[in-house]
């Protein structure tokens, strides 16, 4: 399979699977800032979900933000580059220790960012009603688990 028949079938995917990621990258890409053949998973983990960017522009100052469901930390980054939260949390249970080092590493100089290493529904017993300004959920997928992360 060629090169650019490879890229044809990544962009058709990424415009029907994720249409706001697809959006904003034709966008960034019409501007110059990189070209939409040149996309990768690694400009796509760059690029801030429209959620944050959505935060970014509505929220005058952003004091507390938890990730739920951190896993490698790829979107904990944006939020804190986009957001400059005070304090910000990360949950998740990280059972591969692996993982786990390697998020920590990437904050390892910031003393703002917390760890909560345990699954989400626990985590919320820590916090008062209306303690965060932003709240990102991204843990497990399924109806059950979502069901219960938004009624923690």
């Amino acid at each position: 399979m060629g090169l650019r028949l490879k890229y044809r079938i990544i962009l058709k995917l990424l415009k029907i699977c994720f249409p706001d990621i697809y959006s904003y990258l034709y966008k960034e890409s019409a501007k110059g800032n990189f070209y939409i053949k040149e996309l990768t998973v690694q400009n796509i983990r760059k690029t801030p979900r429209p959620s944050v960017l959505f935060a970014k522009s509505n929220l005058k100052k952003c004091e507390n933000a938890i990730e739920i469901g951190t896993n490698k930390g790829f979107n904990a980054i944006s939020i804190f580059k986009q957001l400059n939260p005070a304090q910000l949390y990360l949950v998740d249970p990280w059972k591969n220790k692996k993982v786990y080092n390697i998020v920590k590493n990437r904050f390892k100089n910031y003393n703002n960012v917390h760890f909560i290493k345990q699954p989400s529904m626990n985590a919320f017993s820590n916090f008062s009603d209306n303690y965060f300004d932003f709240i990102y959920i991204d843990a497990l997928h399924n109806y059950d688990s979502v069901f219960e992360d938004l009624t923690s």
